[in-house]
């Protein structure tokens, strides 16, 4: 009940925001899927030329070349390949491609179907660039409709320290600044975001490992003519190795809250929990199998952003993916 109110002051207040009973605004915003913003224009331009980056390599002066060479043909200090995948470890540098299907339940009885897709370049030891696509169908409310881009997002991770030899106690920590285009698909097509963040990394024995992150954002209207607001969020991400249960299986759980520090998102609070479970599908631990849950207790910031022009927040949503390793 608590959210409907908190739906109907938005539409009354916000001006340019179809409220309830308003069908004409609706109608338009379900039947036909606006433009790509500028701002995934850009992102998407930028995608090719990051192949070419990736595929080249960075530029290294003849001494460097040397020293790289002769690093190459010292022993190798850690683990195997094969030992060293792990996609519950979100500090890991390592080039992967994923796919997947995932279903989010909205508010207001819509739900959506949505394949995804992660491409993750491995941009030297300390550095990766993931981009993240997905294609979806509304259905339930108040039509079905038409297939068409879900929002993307676009990661740049900077690792600056990292000693993974230590079993209990600080590791180390890394910087990302991420991109968050609109989408294509009611619920999807509300607002852009940037986001700068720090991510520290600590263990507790062989099995547990704990991921603290800090996160603010900045969001901007649809075509990128009006700034919305501020927010800041803290993910609390928790992994669990059991021993012997299944080739490299690992439980996470993931707390977030998050809240609004000015412009609309003034006050604004998010409450979520995302639980995921997965493992390795074969010996050399190059295709994995995980399957992610996620539900929120408190949305606000998404009724203010993602579901700005149809009043669609998001309850929960799964997400089954097949990750390889190359």
């Amino acid at each position: 009940m608590a959210r409907r109110r908190r739906l109907g002051q938005l539409s009354s207040n916000r001006p340019g925001v179809a409220g309830a009973t308003t069908s004409g605004r609706l109608s338009r915003a379900w039947r036909g899927a606006p433009p790509p913003s500028r701002l995934s224009a850009v992102v998407l331009a930028l995608v090719p030329l990051t192949f070419a980056c990736a595929s080249v390599g960075p530029l290294a002066s003849p001494r460097a070349q040397q020293s790289t060479t002769a690093a190459s043909a010292a022993p190798a200090e850690t683990a195997s390949p094969a030992e060293d995948y792990d996609p519950s470890d979100p500090t890991k540098i390592e080039p992967r491609l994923g796919l997947g299907y995932k279903w989010t339940d909205y508010t207001r009885g819509a739900r959506m179907n949505e394949l995804r897709g992660k491409l993750a370049l491995d941009l030297g030891q300390d550095g990766t660039f993931i981009a993240d696509l997905g294609v979806g169908a509304l259905e339930g409310f108040p039509v079905d409709d038409d297939p068409a881009l879900t929002d993307g997002r676009f990661r740049y991770f900077k690792l600056w320290t990292m000693d993974r030899t230590v079993q209990s106690g600080y590791r180390g920590w890394g910087n990302s600044f991420e991109i968050q285009t609109q989408g294509n698909v009611p619920g999807t097509d509300g607002s852009n975001q940037i986001a700068i963040g720090a991510m520290w990394a600590m263990g507790w024995g062989k099995t547990l490992s704990v991921f603290p992150n800090l996160i603010a954002s900045g969001f901007w209207s649809r075509n990128l003519d009006e700034y919305l607001g501020a927010s800041a969020r803290f993910d609390l991400i928790c992994t669990y190795k059991p021993p012997h249960l299944w080739r490299g299986a690992y439980v996470k759980f993931k707390p977030t809250f998050m809240t609004g520090v000015s412009g609309d998102l003034s006050g604004e609070q998010g409450v979520l929990l995302e639980a995921a479970l997965g493992g390795a599908l074969n010996r050399e631990k190059t295709w994995w199998l995980d399957v992610t849950g996620r539900w929120y207790s408190e949305n606000e910031i998404d009724e203010v952003t993602i579901g700005r022009d149809a009043l669609l927040v998001t309850d929960g949503s799964v997400f089954v993916s097949l990750t390889h390793f190359f």
